[in-house]
């Protein structure tokens, strides 16, 4: 990534999370059933569309060369349903090494992450989804940030050898992957940006990608054109004493949580919401001034965006 994308993305990153050294702890694992990312495929810089998708593996299990895989599904549709969900390819896991395979239904195994490695280690990596050939790349730096309330594991990695004339870096988090993408490790498209949009694990926004205002960029498919979208707004935006959120639920639903949480992913209020449209308010006069975060949950959908308290 270039060095400006960097930096946004650390400011995003630190938002959420404070940055720490040595820390005993327990692996998160990526492949979890709960984790939901969102990632976004934005080529505005060169006139292009900027569109988003959901990410989330699932329960099945596959035996391939040996190894137990999960199926990695993906979605266009904003609302997440589950006939909308396409097989991306099948990823695994092995939590003793902290390393992560990918296959993509036509090609061959190859390493996507390893959490293991240390400053100054070189990888050999194979993003099989993307057509990439193979590269290698050195570990720059190592350290640990809290995010959902956990030490994650950060590693900071260079591109030894980019099919371009540009230095090319890339962070990967522990549970979450490659802010690029869970899928875009070791994968760049000139013209277009790729990055995490959101995170979510068990519901709950546990990162949120602060260049960006929302967690889902639509992309139009037949499915957003037959059924009812759901809407989700909140204004005034910044707010001082009083902030409001609009919504119209999807299809025939009728009840939803609003959850709202700081930049440490510790949650401020939580509003139950009833009714396929509705307001509600939230008083934020004895709220601190800062950047916060509302996720609305309905059949289990999540939309999410953020909202800056200024006092």
């Amino acid at each position: 990534m270039t060095t400006l994308k960097t930096m946004l993305l650390f400011t995003g990153l630190m938002m959420l999370g404070l940055v720490a050294n040595g820390q005993d702890k327990q692996y998160i694992p990526l492949i979890n059933p709960n984790n939901t990312w969102s990632i976004v495929a934005d080529g505005s810089a060169g006139g292009l569309q900027v569109y988003s998708y959901y990410l989330k593996t699932d329960t099945t299990i596959v035996v391939i060369n040996g190894k137990e895989y999960h199926k990695l599904m993906q979605t266009y549709d904003t609302l997440g349903i589950e006939d909308a969900w396409t097989l991306a390819g099948y990823i695994s896991e092995d939590t003793i090494s902290m390393q992560c395979y990918f296959i993509s239904p036509e090609m061959e195994e190859g390493l996507i992450y390893d959490f293991s490695a240390n400053v100054g280690d070189t990888l050999h990596l194979w993003n099989s989804l993307h057509l990439n050939p193979p590269g290698d790349v050195v570990i720059e730096e190592k350290d640990s940030v809290i995010i959902g309330g956990h030490y994650r594991t950060r590693l900071i990695v260079l591109w030894l050898n980019p099919w371009f004339d540009k230095r090319w870096e890339e962070t990967w988090i522990e549970g979450l992957g490659s802010l690029d993408g869970l899928t875009f490790s070791n994968y760049t498209l000139l013209g277009i940006n790729y990055a995490l949009l959101c995170f979510y694990e068990n519901d709950e926004l546990v990162y949120f990608n602060d260049f960006y205002d929302e967690c889902y960029y639509p992309h139009l498919t037949v499915v957003q054109e037959t059924i009812n979208p759901c809407q989700f707004n909140c204004f005034p935006n910044p707010a001082k004493d009083w902030t409001a959120f609009e919504y119209t639920l999807p299809g025939s639903t009728t009840d939803g949580i609003i959850k709202i949480t700081d930049v440490t992913g510790n949650i401020v209020q939580t509003f139950t919401i009833t009714g396929q449209q509705g307001t509600k308010i939230w008083d934020t006069r004895k709220v601190k001034s800062g950047v916060y975060f509302y996720t609305l949950n309905v059949s289990g959908f999540n939309k999410s965006g953020k909202i800056v308290i200024s006092k």
